[in-house]
């Protein structure tokens, strides 16, 4: 949302449970730009980690946080294969964390 130019954001949030109710999933999708594939690796690194970040900390604390329940978090396109048309961030927890 950061990036859009538009006043036009939008936003929805899905929640599942998945593998058998083993792990809760959150799906944050967005409409925007998109980004790019070799930046999306660089949006969950840590603020100790030596390679130029492209972000602020936000990103970093909720890959911290999430690691501390043992859940994971990745960056994928909302609209596989194609970047341009938005990006979808999911975090994935245990069940009862």
């Amino acid at each position: 949302m950061k990036l859009t130019m538009s006043d036009d954001v939008r936003v929805e949030v899905t929640t599942s449970l998945v593998e058998d109710g083993e792990f809760l999933r959150f799906d944050f999708e967005d409409w925007g730009q998109g980004i790019v594939e070799r930046l999306k690796e660089r949006l969950l690194t840590g603020i100790d980690d030596r390679i130029r970040r492209v972000s602020g900390v936000g990103l970093t604390l909720v890959k911290q946080i999430v690691d501390q329940y043992s859940g994971t978090v990745w960056v994928e396109n909302r609209v596989e294969g194609e970047f341009t048309k938005g990006t979808r961030f999911v975090v994935r927890l245990p069940n009862g964390c």
